[in-house]
């Protein structure tokens, strides 16, 4: 399918209806429980039109879900193009929607939108980045460098992942070919065991 999806119906303040062909097989309506960042940043409160952005973003989600990453692209960039606002929930949600599968050219996607994103001075917060590294650490085959990017990208901003995201990584690491004593591995490791003491679940304690 060419072209992006239309808005048929505002139904209230948080909920739209999209013109979805059958084949994608996702609900027609979308509802986003707090659209006022989207508001703002778009100027769409004086016409009451649809927050522009949050329409991209389910555009995307919708081609991601039916597997059509070209559109899903084209979609992201004539976003981008326009020289329309631009927020961190875009490009995340562009980002987790490539890596879905693991594909090279899904993560690949994933990795230069990412550095597009930073070279914008656009930052993940703690609960973006972690779960970016969940879902990139996935990844079983590949060299496994967007998580590896999102690992780099966090600790240059002192941020520590969560839990799960930093368990996903290690065990993603372990699974390849690195030296026990590798400085990388050694960070990852001691992050992991630091986390699993805070949240009890370190050596000794029950998991």
């Amino acid at each position: 399918m060419d072209g992006l999806f239309q808005v048929v119906e505002r139904i209230s303040n948080n909920a739209y209806k999209l013109d979805l062909p059958g084949e994608y097989n996702v609900n027609a309506t979308s509802n986003v429980a707090d659209v006022s960042p989207f508001s703002k940043v778009d100027g769409n409160s004086k016409d009451e039109k649809y927050p522009d952005i949050f329409i991209v973003m389910q555009i995307i989600r919708c081609y991601l879900h039916a597997k059509d990453i070209d559109n899903a692209l084209k979609t992201f960039e004539d976003h981008m193009n326009a020289k329309k606002p631009a927020v961190p929930e875009l490009y995340v949600t562009f980002i987790e929607g490539a890596m879905v599968g693991h594909t090279p050219k899904g993560m690949q996607l994933a990795q230069d939108t990412l550095v597009k994103m930073i070279e914008r001075d656009i930052f993940l917060s703690p609960k973006m980045g972690s779960d970016l590294l969940l879902i990139a650490s996935g990844e079983k085959i590949g060299g496994y460098t967007t998580a590896n990017y999102i690992w780099d990208l966090m600790q240059a901003r002192k941020i520590t992942p969560s839990l799960p995201a930093v368990e996903a990584y290690y065990n993603g690491l372990k699974e390849r070919e690195i030296l026990e004593d590798d400085p990388w591995l050694l960070q990852v490791s001691w992050t992991y065991d630091s986390l699993r003491t805070r949240f009890g679940t370190g050596p000794g304690q029950p998991y």
